[in-house]
């Protein structure tokens, strides 16, 4: 089969029969099957970055927490705190205390590790109330 120029120039144009477009289909199927590979690899590096720098922040703060915590523990007797309040204290401390070692970091589930952060970070907020302490 030959194309006719304007010219007067005969051009050679090959068949575009069901062959090429099966062979077109093909290679758009690898292509397709390669980028999504290519694509699931980038996502999951992605993904373990972040969770890694999301995991280090939660780490560090449930950390923090603790710490106080446990600093709160040995010098509460130093804050001179009125019977009510030291009651309430010791209460808010057994509290929290059971909060962070419920805390489960190897649950997936973002609005369960969301609920309990935010449980803890309002009884640290309690806390710090009771002893006197300025939270942001």
């Amino acid at each position: 089969f030959f194309f006719q120029a304007e010219d007067g120039i005969r051009d050679f144009c090959l068949s575009r029969g069901l062959g090429d477009v099966y062979k077109r289909q093909e290679y758009m199927g690898q292509g397709k099957s390669l980028g999504v590979q290519h694509g699931s690899k980038l996502i999951n590096e992605e993904s373990h970055k972040y969770g890694f720098k999301v995991g280090n922040e939660l780490g560090e703060e449930i950390g923090y927490y603790t710490g106080v915590l446990e600093t709160f523990k040995i010098f509460h007797p130093v804050l001179n705190l009125n019977q009510t309040r030291l009651e309430k204290f010791q209460k808010v401390i057994e509290s929290l205390e059971k909060l962070i070692l419920e805390f489960d970091t190897t649950v997936a589930n973002n609005e369960s590790l969301n609920e309990n952060l935010l449980r803890i970070r309002a009884k640290f907020k309690v806390l710090a109330n009771i002893v006197g302490i300025k939270t942001i």
